[in-house]
């Protein structure tokens, strides 16, 4: 639990974002393009899933979303 929120260990980043929203917590910058990054967090474990992604995301956009959001979070560590 963290901020008085309990979360599921989950790699479902929509759900996890739905909880955050709901809990009126800031969200990272292209949060809403974040829930399309939620298939690689299986895909490395297990290699029977297929990735739906769609053909518009590429691997660029998804890097990006990756670094924009792992550049908020250490800005916010601190809070």
């Amino acid at each position: 639990m963290r901020r008085g929120i309990r979360y599921p260990f989950t790699h479902d980043i929509a759900a996890l974002i739905k909880i955050v929203r709901q809990a009126g917590l800031p969200l990272p910058p292209d949060s809403e393009n974040l829930p399309f990054v939620t298939p690689f967090g299986t895909l490395f474990r297990y290699e029977d899933e297929e990735a739906r992604v769609p053909d518009s995301v590429d691997s660029a956009r998804l890097l990006g979303w990756a670094e924009s959001t792992l550049a908020w979070a250490q800005s916010n560590m601190g809070e």
